[in-house]
């Protein structure tokens, strides 16, 4: 049926929505409806509107946000006086019809993009408009000229609760400015000027803006004697990509209940001006008022370098602020005064904090969640603390005076042994997501190493994953009455015959790994494709547990020897090995493919600060390192073929990346040019992270790796200087 056809059969439609749709044929019959009032064409294929819109006399309300391939407002747009709402947030659109100021009926734009067109620009069509309640501005960086931005009149519109401010960011995913992005001073000035001009009337409620890229915030946020904003409620600031202060203005804001900063890398200290605008006169305590005096809830959240945040103890600010939110900075320490005045705090929330080493005196707070923090040492002095969650803080020793808490949940994936702090708190309930050689020895329950450190709390909710299912294995515990319940089998995981050694030195050299690793593989192929092998046994009749099953297969997998020698060395049949070690093959296959995957930035971020401070290899991202390993039926021989596997390596000896060719036909050289690695880093796609400053004159070194001296000399790869070689 053709659309036309369709219409028809709805002459009097009042409302037309559709949401991912393909409608781009049907927009050209949208005149047919006499009576529409209501228009939502969101994340469409349509590109543009009929020019004959305007014969829609009705129509109070357009939507297509999200519909990315619309470019176009028609100009008979300037004849619907009824509309009263209009979305293009999310489009393309490249164009503003003149006329527009004469929709005096608005109450809501969002999406409208500022273009100059000679002496014109788009945002005087709003000049007019003064019923407008929700404004949304976008394309702000094409604003050139400050006389352009003070025609909007936003100051004027009386009615304003709203206003979405948004130039396109300049800033990348690791949060810092972009190198094709770079900003001149020029730039910097001319949109700083700009910005003066958009104040807000004194009546906003909500104020965002995304991507701005001055140097300075506009002189209405930055003097608390011009500052208007009496009544607004709510600021949100992202990718804020060149201010190195946050605004002074805001902190005697009567009315200011949430705060959010994301993203500001020119960020490296919040020095006292932030709580106290005049703190340059020195007024004695009594004559400051109180800052931020209704901030409810606050997220200071990628400002990446910063080290800092000053705040004395005297200096009363956020009496009753609730949350708070610090998320990837360098912050070194919370300030005195977070502790002693923020008074009604009750959520603290600590993710990807480098250099914090403790937590400590808040007397009100409830629930504390600390995440990715590599230097916690120390939990303490938390008298009302009733939840704790701790995720990936692997120095964390101390965790005391905390008499209130009740629910403990600690995650850790490589977590080994239960932390020793645990035997002296009296927990209610503790949740714990760790490998699966730990929660091995918890199953094991009173006959188990972990027992003592458990027994006493309450509940007991532990788990181990299994790929992507985070809660694959479990153990579930109860201490009154006693019950453990769990889908581990003990037999299955107990001690192997064949890898029980004392001797960590023997070990090492007979599986080429330390116990550590050897478990961390048990756990990894622990699945139905090995788990179903009970009939498998010794020669004895004895079963072969999973760690016997992973020895057979790790030394068959590096031996020399025929399958049948080294059956009879274990005690095993030549099929059982056979067996075992394509089995085992196959599990790891299928379960550890998430190995295969680049680090993200935050877990990049972690191997960068370890080699900072081990070697002293500063944003070093790891080392590549290539061997030969032979295969055939008797690999001491010539004749057999050899494998080059080229390996990236982090600052834990772990495998980070792996890349095999046939030696036979590759050199190391050719290898590396052939890999994923080569072709990633050379287009940018790996190793484009922060940068690192390296002299005086702003010179900055980029993410990189070390490699031999037979590899070239890149911008990610460096390589052994050669004097001798220099020298000739």
């Amino acid at each position: 049926m053709k659309p036309g056809d369709f219409l028809a059969r709805f002459p009097s439609l009042r409302t037309l929505y559709a949401d991912s749709t393909r409608v781009g044929e049907l927009a050209e019959f949208l005149h047919e409806f006499k009576h529409l009032r209501y228009l939502s064409l969101q994340n469409s294929d349509t590109s543009a509107l009929p020019d004959n819109l305007g014969k829609l006399k009705f129509l109070q309300f357009i939507s297509l946000s999200g519909s990315k391939q619309f470019v176009k407002l028609p100009d008979s747009i300037a004849q619907l006086s009824k509309l009263r709402i209009l979305n293009i947030g999310g489009t393309s659109i490249c164009s503003i019809p003149r006329g527009f100021c004469g929709l005096t009926n608005l109450r809501t734009v969002h999406g409208f993009p500022a273009i100059e067109d000679g002496d014109w620009c788009s945002l005087e069509e709003l000049g007019p408009l003064y019923q407008l309640t929700h404004i949304g501005l976008k394309g702000l960086e094409n604003v050139t000229v400050p006389s352009s931005a003070a025609k909007a009149k936003l100051g004027h519109k009386v009615h304003l609760n709203d206003l979405y401010l948004s130039w396109h960011s300049r800033l990348g995913g690791d949060g810092k400015i972009k190198q094709e992005d770079s900003v001149s001073e020029e730039e910097q000035e001319k949109t700083e000027k700009v910005f003066d001009e958009l104040c807000p009337p004194p009546n906003l409620d909500f104020l965002s803006i995304n991507g701005y890229f001055g140097r300075r915030l506009p002189t209405w946020m930055m003097s608390s004697l011009v500052v208007s904003l009496k009544i607004l409620r709510i600021l949100m600031i992202d990718d804020l990509a060149c201010c190195t202060l946050l605004p002074d203005g805001l902190c005697q804001l009567p009315y200011l209940e949430y705060i959010q900063i994301r993203r500001a890398p020119a960020i490296k200290r919040v020095g006292p001006e932030f709580l106290q605008a005049n703190y340059h006169q020195s007024l004695p305590p009594s004559h400051v008022a109180v800052a931020f005096p209704k901030m409810d809830n606050m997220n200071l959240i990628g400002m990446v370098e910063w080290q800092e945040w000053e705040w004395v103890e005297t200096v009363q600010a956020f009496p009753v602020l609730r949350e708070l939110l610090l998320k990837h900075c360098k912050l070194t320490s919370l300030p005195p005064g977070l502790s002693s005045q923020a008074r009604a705090l009750n959520k603290l929330m600590i993710h990807f904090v480098q250099g914090l080493t403790y937590v400590a005196s808040f007397a009100s707070l409830v629930k504390l969640e600390v995440t990715a923090l590599p230097d916690l040492e120390r939990i303490t002095n938390l008298a009302r603390l009733q939840i704790l969650i701790i995720q990936d803080c692997l120095k964390l020793k101390v965790l005391e005076g905390v008499p209130a808490l009740q629910t403990l949940v600690l995650q850790d994936k490589d977590m080994e042994t239960l932390p020793k702090y645990i035997g002296g708190i009296n927990l209610r309930c503790l949740e714990l997501y760790c490998s699966l050689a730990l929660l091995s020895s918890i199953a094991a329950g009173q006959s188990g190493p972990e027992w003592d450190k458990f027994r006493h709390v309450e509940r007991v909710k532990a788990y181990a994953r299994e790929g992507y299912m985070v809660k694959k294995w479990y153990v579930l515990y109860t201490a009154n009455p006693c019950n453990l319940e769990t889908n581990v089998s003990l037999s299955f995981m107990s001690a192997g015959t064949l890898s029980r050694s004392e001797d960590a030195q023997r070990f090492e050299s007979v599986f080429k790994m330390t116990r550590k690793t050897f478990n961390y593989i048990c756990s990894l192929v622990l699945g139905p494709s090995m788990e179903n092998m009970n009939s498998y046994t010794f020669i004895d009749g004895r079963v072969l547990c999973l760690e016997d099953r992973v020895a057979v297969a790790l030394i068959r997998l590096y031996s020399s020897e025929p399958s049948e020698t080294l059956g009879s060395s274990f005690g095993v049949s030549e099929s059982t090995v056979l067996l075992v070690t394509e089995k085992f093959i196959d599990a790891g296959r299928e379960r550890a493919e998430h190995h295969c995957h680049w680090l993200d930035s935050s877990e990049m971020d972690e191997i960068k600060s370890r080699f900072g401070k081990i070697h002293n290899l500063h944003n070093c991202c790891g080392v590549i390192c290539t061997t030969h390993i032979p295969f055939g039926p008797n690999c001491d021989h010539g004749e057999n073929g050899r494998i080059l596997m080229q390996a990236v390596i982090d600052s834990k000896m772990r495998i980070m990346n792996i890349w095999l060719s046939l030696a036979d036909s590759s050199t190391q050289l050719s290898s590396l040019h052939k890999s994923p690695l080569f072709k990633k880093c050379e287009k940018g796609g790996w190793l484009n992270g922060s940068k690192l400053k390296v002299a005086s004159d702003g010179s900055e070194v980029g993410e990189y790796l070390i490699g031999h001296a037979g590899y070239p000399l890149l911008p990610w790869l460096l390589t052994p200087y050669d004097v001798q070689r220099d020298s000739v």
